[in-house]
């Protein structure tokens, strides 16, 4: 085996065992290539078109992934989701297609769940408090328009 294909199936190595530790999107891979000593740029394209075609890296399978992990994790709601993927590199029709894939009732018992935990530390009486829980429940990602109907389901709770 010539240096080459020595450099090649040590770099392949190293990128599938990091590819198959977690779901990652085209852009962890390229920068974790661009990361390597010594590797070229024909030799960084080649390895990503071959953790592509061999189903290393899927945008579509990612961003899924991605979005019901920090969704059912960390209660994150889709605005939150969308701009980290776009942080991570994943283009829009991917981000929407992975935030579809959320169910809306799941969803929505979410955000009224944050918002009934966090209204044992607030008097919902007050305009402040309640300010307070809607820019909590926005903080987390969730729509406004989803925070203030939060708002008002535990209202109606309280009434």
């Amino acid at each position: 085996m010539g240096e080459q294909e020595n450099l090649t199936e040590k770099y392949w190595n190293k990128i599938t065992a990091y590819c198959a530790f977690r779901e990652r999107s085209t852009k962890e891979a390229l920068d974790k290539l661009n990361s390597y000593e010594g590797i070229d740029q024909e030799l960084v394209e080649e390895l990503l078109s071959r953790l592509v075609d061999q189903g290393f890296i899927d945008e579509d399978r990612f961003a899924e992934v991605y979005a019901r992990g920090k969704f059912n994790s960390r209660s994150w709601g889709k605005l939150k989701i969308a701009n980290a993927l776009r942080m991570k590199g994943v283009d829009p029709a991917r981000i929407q297609s992975g935030l579809e894939k959320l169910e809306e009732k799941e969803y929505w018992e979410k955000a009224v769940s944050l918002a009934k935990k966090k209204v044992e530390k607030l008097d919902l009486g007050s305009r402040k408090d309640q300010s307070r829980l809607v820019a909590f429940l926005a903080s987390k990602g969730y729509e406004y328009d989803i925070a203030f109907r939060a708002l008002e389901e535990i209202r109606k709770q309280q009434d």
